[in-house]
């Protein structure tokens, strides 16, 4: 009998039992090998990440991006290419929120650096006979619409006489008028400079119809929301079309 039960649990019939420790632990043949690293390889993925951090590229100033913009603005009108307009003009709510009085004016010296060199005659012994560049009448005109810089803020720098640069070529007035859009919109952000704006407001539109280039309709268009803007402000927004 013992026999015949041997037998049986031996059979193709016979089903044992399943432990619970399967039903809860898979069989270590089936569990996945983890790959171990060395340390060498972790310290080298590590740098790899750092370069990339590195190798992003980092967020230019307000005035440098001005001044790309006006070197776009300058390739539309050459190049009879105008995207490269509406390419910086789609850019121009970001940028005024950056754009202030400091950042206006290094712009504007990044732009219309100085041009033609003059001699300036000092009656102080250190200056006298000293070389310098003169600033563009565009330059002025749009600092005018400036505050000064703070003393010591903003201070000329020394021009190496022995070696003179030769005269930077005038940008084309669609920059000019970019930047007076900048100055205007900074200008409306203050109740203080609101009359200010509306003055400035009048001469840009006087010029932009003196020129009368379609090369300048997209910029026309934005001076034209921002002038509507300052009389609106000003309380006077039935005269702000002829």
């Amino acid at each position: 009998m013992d026999a015949t039960r041997h037998l049986a649990l031996d059979g193709p019939d016979f089903h044992p039992p399943i432990s619970t420790f399967h039903l809860h632990f898979p069989p270590l043949s089936k569990m996945p090998d983890v790959e171990m690293k060395p340390a060498d390889d972790k310290k080298a993925d590590e740098k790899k990440e750092e370069t990339k951090e590195e190798d992003k590229p980092k967020p230019i100033s307000p005035a440098a991006e001005i001044k790309n913009n006006a070197a776009h603005i300058d390739r539309a009108v050459s190049t009879l290419e105008p995207r490269f307009t509406h390419r910086v003009l789609r850019t121009m709510t970001a940028l005024r929120k950056k754009v202030d009085d400091s950042v206006l004016r290094t712009a504007i010296d990044a732009v219309y650096p100085k041009g033609a060199l003059i001699h300036l005659w000092t009656y102080s012994s250190c200056l006298m006979g000293r070389n310098t560049y003169a600033d563009s009448l565009v330059k002025k005109a749009l600092l005018f619409w400036l505050p000064s810089a703070p003393a010591g803020g903003d201070a000329p720098m020394e021009v190496d006489s022995s070696a003179p640069k030769p005269a930077p070529s005038e940008l084309v007035p669609e920059v000019e008028m970019y930047i007076r859009l900048l100055i205007l919109h900074h200008l409306l952000t203050s109740e203080d400079t609101h009359e200010k704006a509306l003055d400035l407001a009048n001469e840009s539109v006087e010029k932009m119809q003196l020129l009368n280039r379609r090369s300048m309709d997209a910029i026309a268009s934005k001076i034209w929301y921002a002038v509507d803007r300052a009389y609106e402000l000003g309380g006077e927004l039935s005269d702000a079309r002829p």
